[in-house]
């Protein structure tokens, strides 16, 4: 079973039943290949600089149910999890990264997979990945930009159009 990481955001809009879609950055082999199309099944495939053709398949399967990681804290014999929290000054919390398998207390199943650009996002995509509208801030593309901008590099940033998995699951149930 494969997992995904929220953010404290996503972990809310998840729970608020806004959060249905999520993108992952599709991983290159080497720095320097390109996309060159798709095959007849939707995967995208890129040449090397020697010219042989490679195929990405996406770390996440349709009908596969996925854990979710999320920043948490032990405390005795219970688990709280900092989305469910207002910041508290020094309280300590363990990264997402670090959240072991028994401990997730989400397990969406995935129900949609398909490779795009980054930059073909619609608002309609931008409101299942749990984008808020903030007044005065552009619309839900500009905070789905300003959101994932926050978390990756440059060369992998909403103008730079990165293929991207648009990972779909299905809605949360309590």
């Amino acid at each position: 079973m494969s997992h995904i990481i929220f953010q404290d955001w996503q972990a809310r809009a998840y729970t608020d039943g806004r959060l249905t879609r999520f993108c992952v950055p599709v991983r290159l082999r080497d720095k320097t290949e390109t996309y060159a199309g798709f095959d007849d099944d939707g995967w995208p495939w890129h040449f090397d600089d020697a010219g042989i053709s490679h195929q990405d398949k996406c770390p996440f399967i349709v009908g596969e149910r996925v854990w979710v990681k999320q920043a948490f804290r032990r405390e005795a014999r219970d688990c709280l999890f900092r989305a469910d929290w207002q910041p508290v000054p020094d309280m300590k919390w363990e990264p997402a990264s670090q959240m072991p398998r028994n401990l997730s207390r989400f397990s969406p199943l995935i129900t949609a997979v398909r490779p795009m650009r980054l930059g073909d996002i619609t608002e309609a995509d931008a409101r299942a990945m749990g984008i808020w509208f903030v007044a005065g801030s552009g619309d839900f593309l500009c905070n789905a930009a300003m959101l994932w901008d926050s978390h990756h590099k440059p060369g992998k940033r909403f103008a730079d159009s990165p293929w991207v998995w648009m990972v779909e699951f299905e809605e949360y149930s309590a």
